[in-house]
């Protein structure tokens, strides 16, 4: 249950294509321990100190993996988190690139709607402030992004 409840929270393919080494060890991990047998039945005093210690090391290298597999799952987090926001980042600063490109090469009066122009011009100097703070999350500088290579799509098929 501690398992389900700990990999719960986990992309296991997004982590296998960010970073495949804290996947498989996470896989390693989670995977069902082997777990002692119980106590041998008719067994004398000495048999069932022994059974007793083998079970209770046992449940202490379940409590440690299960340690280590929540210690994994919070880093596995940080890493596909990580990795979504640079393709974010990379994403609308090509956005941002293409945008100025256009900016730069036109006019608002050379548009049908030139109000698209000076519209790019805002959401262009938005996201260079979005990139410049740092902050944003992943989901922000996508939608950031797909509103500029939307009205740059739109000039572009729009010029008078």
């Amino acid at each position: 249950r501690d398992r389900d409840r700990i990999m719960g929270s986990v992309d296991l393919d997004a982590l296998r294509a960010t970073d495949p080494d804290m996947a498989g060890t996470l896989e390693r991990l989670s995977a069902d321990p082997v777990t002692p047998a119980g106590c041998t039945a008719g067994g004398d005093m000495a048999t069932l100190d022994a059974d007793a210690k083998r079970i209770s090391k046992a449940a202490d290298r379940l409590a440690k993996r299960s340690e280590r597999l929540e210690k994994a799952v919070a880093k596995a987090g940080q890493t596909v988190g990580d990795a979504e926001s640079s393709r974010a980042r990379s994403r609308l600063e090509r956005a941002v690139a293409g945008a100025r490109g256009l900016l730069a090469g036109s006019t608002a009066d050379q548009y049908k709607v030139p109000y698209l122009y000076r519209r790019l011009e805002q959401l262009t100097e938005q996201a260079a402030g979005l990139l410049d703070d740092g902050s944003a999350s992943p989901a922000d500088m996508d939608r950031l992004s797909q509103g500029i290579d939307s009205m740059v799509a739109s000039l572009a098929s729009g010029t008078r």
